[in-house]
């Protein structure tokens, strides 16, 4: 999906649902493990069997990743509400499995400074990272908001990924993402429920 029509989804999103207002609670909390028969697969890849398009979608998802779980621990410290810590683990559990696949891959992960929060060497994940904090920083409800926001382009992201490589290990790590995405998802509209949205 173009990065512009990506960035629109989420301004979309966060704007039908800043109405909220009232308090809700909840784990929203998924297993992201991958199976025990996964390593063989990563360890089997061919480093040389992707294509431009595939070698670019791995990089985005490792610092798309990367940005649900920077913001969701950034609005953690300030609501203190752990659906954000809960699912914060679970972005760290893909940004993992990606990474898995960068090494694999042989390709240069762009996550250099890890753990360092909130650095991107993509400049529209910086932008969206400095945007959507701001705006997570508002109310509880516009923090959920976020999350509803992230996951959603996450799962866009995924899919439209998904579809367009047939590399087994590749298909693995992204359909396990995106069933976690799924996860996430829900679990923020079921808080978001909660303020009546």
């Amino acid at each position: 999906m173009n990065r512009k029509v990506s960035f629109f989804v989420i301004i979309v999103i966060i704007a039908m649902t800043l109405g909220v207002n009232a308090w809700g609670s909840g784990p929203g909390n998924s297993s992201d493990e991958l199976c025990d028969e996964c390593q063989a697969i990563i360890d089997s890849v061919d480093p040389d069997a992707l294509n431009e398009a595939e070698i670019a979608g791995l990089l985005l998802m490792r610092e798309e990743e990367k940005l649900a779980r920077d913001v969701y621990l950034y609005l953690y410290d300030i609501w203190n509400h752990r659906v954000f810590s809960n699912i914060a683990g679970s972005e760290q559990a893909h940004m993992d499995q990606v990474a898995l696949l960068l090494e694999a891959y042989e390709i240069a992960d762009p996550v250099v400074t890890d753990p360092e929060y909130g650095v991107f060497t993509s400049p529209l994940l910086a932008g969206l990272y400095d945007d959507l904090t701001t705006q997570g920083e508002a109310s509880l409800a516009d923090a959920l908001a976020v999350g509803k926001a992230i996951e959603v382009l996450d799962i866009d992201d995924l899919e439209s990924l998904i579809a367009e490589t047939d590399e087994e290990a590749i298909l693995m790590v992204y359909e396990n993402l995106l069933k976690g995405s799924l996860n996430h998802l829900s679990a923020f509209e079921r808080q978001l429920d909660r303020f009546g949205s």
